[in-house]
């Protein structure tokens, strides 16, 4: 029988950070399993999934699925699987629904580049040819992730699992609160003082962004998951192109440093040669004015003719 600790829920809440938590306290994760050859998806700082039902043997300890709420309960039915905890981070989830049209966004005008000529971005999109038309509006993926969150929580309580509920981004912010919440899934050499120090190394708090680039957008605070409190698609879609362009502005600042750097070693290099040079330079003079050079002139003279009289 195998034994699993889950991370799921609505996502967008932490859990990919989470997974790299509970690796650095040694127990086998996604990144334990790939030694270390993992790869996150930048723009989302999302990746470090495993789908319980298809990984056979291979799968960690720790497995991490957005998904888990579509399949819970195919999970809760195998002999062959046995629960010890579902880690569920919690955020607000105007939030987490706008964290999600965001990303798709930013990809809709990442491979769409004509829809900067449109009066206005589409708010319905669809990516398989003659497939699903779905609306880029965060109060319907809000709807989406919130029952999808209601079905995980009540077919774990009715089974009994032991269900760890963690605030985000609060747990970013407290090593303290998140090792309290999570003690009981812990391993039983983890304490506190290690603990800080481990917090504060994973922790990149520009990466906890969603509040700060709505409040840019002269919103308040979302303190509720009324449609009047959703920002809009427009506001949405500002975020996702500054976003953009902050990554435009990123690569030509890297490509202007790449070339900078490329520029000072070819300097360098050419600087190198003409110290070469010189220096060869020096020593064929210091060559030619040595008593030797001067002594075999007449040899050399004899030589040069045989060598011009050859056929």
């Amino acid at each position: 029988m195998a034994n699993h600790l889950l991370i799921a829920g609505t996502g967008r809440a932490g859990t990919s950070l989470l997974v790299r938590y509970l690796n650095a306290l040694g127990l086998t994760t996604h990144i334990t399993r790939s030694n270390g050859q993992t790869h996150l998806i930048e723009d989302a700082n999302a990746g470090l999934e495993d789908l319980i039902l298809h990984g056979g043997e291979n799968l960690p300890y720790v497995v991490k699925s957005p998904w888990l709420y579509q399949f819970i309960d195919e999970v809760l039915k195998r002999a062959d699987i046995t629960i010890d905890g579902v880690i569920i981070p919690i955020r607000n989830l105007a939030e987490a629904a706008s964290s999600r049209i965001i990303l798709e966004l930013q990809r809709l005008h990442h491979t769409q580049e004509w829809m900067a000529d449109e009066a206005r971005t589409w708010d319905h999109w669809g990516e398989t040819p003659g497939g699903a038309v779905y609306a880029l509006d965060p109060v319907d993926q809000a709807r989406l992730l919130a029952v999808g969150f209601h079905h995980l929580v009540e077919r774990l309580t009715r089974a009994g699992i032991p269900i760890y509920l963690v605030a985000f981004p609060r747990f970013t912010q407290d090593p303290e609160y998140l090792f309290s919440t999570l003690r009981g899934c812990l391993p039983a050499s983890a304490n506190l003082s290690s603990i800080q120090a481990l917090h504060h190394s994973l922790i990149e708090p520009e990466k906890v962004r969603v509040e700060s680039e709505i409040a840019v957008q002269t919103l308040p605070r979302l303190p509720a998951a009324t449609s009047d409190d959703f920002p809009s698609l427009e506001q949405l879609d500002n975020i996702a192109l500054r976003r953009e362009i902050k990554k435009v502005r990123l690569l030509h600042a890297a490509a202007m440093d790449k070339g900078n750097q490329d520029r000072s070693a070819l300097e360098q290099k050419s600087r190198e040669q003409d110290q070469i040079i010189l220096r060869l330079q020096g020593e064929l003079s210091a060559i030619r004015s040595s008593t030797s050079w001067r002594m075999t002139q007449p040899l050399r003279h004899v030589v040069q003719r045989v060598r011009n009289q050859r056929p």
